[in-house]
């Protein structure tokens, strides 16, 4: 947004976000086996006894749900550079700072609330995925980590998320446990709420932010 150059490499980039955008998740969800399941991307899942990668783990869903939440994350933040004024830019090179001085310490703490945004409706998108927590990720009911690292072997072993555990205790499901999935559902909601209230949090920070911008770009 603000470099634009070279020309081909943002067009490009853009074209890419366009086209993840409107990939549907069991195609990234596909996509993402091919890739993870070579033998040279092994140390990201667990593998066989006979050295087969297998393609699964924590690690590698998240890489792929960051994907579908990318194109809003990177939709909400262009918009939100466009909005500030130009002579904010202006009176920051007037002051001696370089380009990437005025976007870090200028632009990007003016424009915290519109990344918040973006990464929550990111966040919102990915929450109720289903085919990417089947196929890169399992869906068990319990944790299996892989290998002796505590923290390493569960996120490159297999698992689930809360909206896959409501489905499979639901009476649709098979674990026929109606009570863990209200209890699943109602964390899951308080975890929505949280991350609701967090994102009020930084707007209200970004516009008290905005508004000194604008003060000291009139002055």
């Amino acid at each position: 947004t603000e470099y634009a150059r070279p020309r081909w490499l943002a067009r490009a980039v853009e074209v890419s976000v366009e086209i993840v955008a409107g990939t549907p998740s069991i195609v990234l969800a596909i996509f993402g086996l091919i890739v993870f399941s070579q033998s040279f991307m092994g140390f990201l899942s667990f593998e066989s006894d006979g050295g087969g990668v297998f393609g699964r783990s924590f690690i590698i869903a998240g890489a792929v749900m960051s994907m579908i939440a990318l194109p809003l994350v990177v939709g909400s933040t262009r918009e939100a550079l466009q909005s500030i004024p130009g002579h904010v830019r202006e009176a920051s090179y007037a002051l001696g700072k370089t380009k990437a001085a005025t976007i870090r310490r200028v632009l990007l703490p003016a424009i915290r609330p519109g990344i918040a945004t973006g990464s929550v409706l990111g966040m919102g998108r990915i929450v109720g995925d289903t085919a990417i927590v089947i196929l890169l990720l399992g869906a068990t009911a319990q944790l299996e980590g892989y290998g002796d690292t505590p923290v390493l072997s569960t996120l490159r072993g297999t698992g689930s998320t809360l909206t896959s555990y409501v489905y499979q205790n639901s009476p649709a499901g098979e674990g026929g446990s109606p009570e863990k999935a209200y209890a699943a559902a109602f964390v899951l909601l308080l975890v929505v709420l949280l991350l609701n209230f967090s994102v009020d949090l930084i707007a209200a920070g970004g516009r008290r932010g905005r508004g000194g911008l604008s003060d000291r770009g009139k002055a």
